[in-house]
């Protein structure tokens, strides 16, 4: 867990007792066996006397104990309560997601060619989600996978004409041919690209980032751009 404040990861959390003073109210007890007729008695016989005392008598107060949880930095004294942002930014850093302080790893990104190996000039640049990265592919799990990686790091594209749920499926892979899931089905792009691959291109995908799923929590969902060049 990092300091929101300084940003160093030696905090601690504690338990804080505190204590709260309420009002003091009879219980349901209370009311079932007396309130439900002393009360109209005061008010019909004894109307002046009750007001007097309403006014000037003391209230009754109780104490309440609150424990919670407070997190407290040792390097600034900073406190502060554990937070959702903070758990996020916990879980972010356990995982190695690629958000770091440079967005990239120390061998640098990589760069798509202006030119692919059929002599097509590079044109744009498109980011995708990954789908299909929480269920396993050969046996594999992309969670266990994902968090090891990196942005910037190239990504193999590799076409499945012969899926049976869909002819344009492309399958996303590790350099060393881990799948991690496909890209999107139904996309004009996605199509265009099983195009291509099918017919011998080859078509350039890197990471882009990686991000946190909000429905499952600790799992990772990831972006990659992908290299569009000319058909001619």
């Amino acid at each position: 867990m990092k300091c929101p404040r300084c940003g160093s990861e030696n905090v601690n959390v504690q338990i804080v007792s505190e204590n709260q003073l309420k009002t003091k109210h009879h219980s349901i007890i209370w009311w079932l066996i007396i309130g439900w007729y002393w009360l109209p008695i005061k008010w019909l016989f004894l109307t002046v006397p009750a007001i007097i005392v309403k006014i000037f008598a003391p209230k009754k107060y109780k104490t309440k104990t609150i424990h919670k949880s407070m997190c407290v930095c040792q390097d600034c004294g900073h406190h502060y309560l554990p937070n959702a942002d903070a758990h996020k930014t916990t879980k972010i850093s356990q995982l190695k997601t690629f958000i770091k302080s440079n967005g990239f790893r120390n061998d640098g990104v990589f760069e798509f060619p202006l030119t692919d190996g059929h002599g097509h000039k590079l044109l744009t640049v498109y980011d995708m989600n990954v789908t299909g990265v929480m269920r396993e592919h050969d046996g594999i799990d992309p969670q266990t996978i994902i968090p090891k990686l990196f942005e910037g790091d190239r990504l193999l594209l590799e076409a499945d004409p012969t899926n049976p749920y869909d002819p344009n499926a492309v399958k996303v892979k590790t350099m060393n041919g881990i799948q991690i899931g496909w890209l999107p089905q139904g996309e004009n792009l996605q199509i265009d690209i099983a195009n291509r691959l099918n017919s011998g291109q080859t078509v350039y995908a890197r990471i882009k980032k990686g991000y946190l799923l909000d429905n499952y929590p600790g799992k990772v969902g990831l972006v990659i751009d992908v290299a569009r060049y000319s058909k001619g």
